[in-house]
């Protein structure tokens, strides 16, 4: 290896460490006084959220392995498919341990104390039964919700990336079928003009785009860049469409790889 290259990885690596030690330092500051009660408040990333995916044990483990052995490189980021199936049998192997340990119990284990009372919420004294009587329905509760996602991904088309445009009636902009409030209340960003948000207000949970003349070319390509990330987006328009609204679908048609429009009341809903 030449003087430079050591020179240059040598700089490298220094400039590694020193955006570590910063961005550790910037982290530790907006955890200061962080109350317990704060940190799981939040719609999709709440801070607690944000801590777990900042734990990288796993990945300093890997890291480990591959400078000091016998690792030779990280598995592939991109194998999804893959992963996906590993996680599933590792899920149902999980499921399998716990089911043989709670049939084992003995009646004298299941009366075992298990978690203590905690008075911040109400959260009383458990034994070991108690605590499995609440955790039985536990992936009952989730299959529904991963049932919910799954009809939501489809009607976002979230696998062909595209733009939901929601077209309102213009007689009756609060007429608006179920089908349409779910997908108002999973999108992840819903751009409108500020008088359809008026019509809009207290039915969706996502982040406002609000539109004006000054703006529309951005938030159109935004919403491009996010539905390509995987996000769910809609847009909002009034059924006479303004030509403010109609120049944000021209944009969406341009920026957009697919547009998907639905009325807001199906007369089949």
């Amino acid at each position: 290896m030449t003087l430079d290259r050591y020179s240059e990885i040598h700089k490298r690596h220094r400039q590694v460490l020193s955006n570590l030690d910063a961005g550790h330092k910037e982290l530790c500051e907006s955890l200061k006084n962080l109350h317990p009660e704060e940190a799981f408040q939040g719609t999709r990333w709440s801070v607690w959220d944000v801590i777990k995916h900042l734990d990288s044990e796993g990945f300093v483990d890997t890291l480990e392995s591959i400078s000091f052995g016998p690792t030779h490189m990280f598995p592939p980021f991109t194998n999804r498919a893959e992963k996906l199936k590993t996680d599933i049998e590792h899920a149902n192997e999980t499921f399998e341990r716990f089911r043989k340990l709670v049939e084992g119990l003995t009646e004298g284990q299941l009366l075992l104390e298990a978690t203590p009372a905690n008075p911040n919420n109400s959260f009383p004294k458990l034994n070991i039964l108690e605590l499995l009587e609440r955790l039985s329905n536990h992936e009952s509760n989730h299959a529904k919700q991963i049932v919910k996602t799954r009809e939501y991904a489809r009607a976002f088309n979230a696998i062909d990336k595209s733009v939901t445009i929601i077209k309102m009636d213009q007689d009756q902009p609060n007429l608006i079928s179920s089908h349409v409030l779910g997908l108002l209340k999973f999108a992840d960003y819903v751009a409108a003009t500020k008088d359809m948000f008026k019509s809009l207000d207290g039915k969706f949970a996502g982040v406002p785009l609000t539109l004006t003349e000054d703006n529309v070319d951005e938030i159109s390509s935004r919403l491009s860049r996010e539905a390509q990330s995987g996000l769910w987006t809609l847009i909002c328009v009034s059924g006479d469409l303004t030509s403010l609204e109609s120049d944000c679908l021209k944009l969406a048609e341009k920026y957009c790889d697919k547009i998907v429009i639905q009325k807001a009341k199906d007369l089949s809903d």
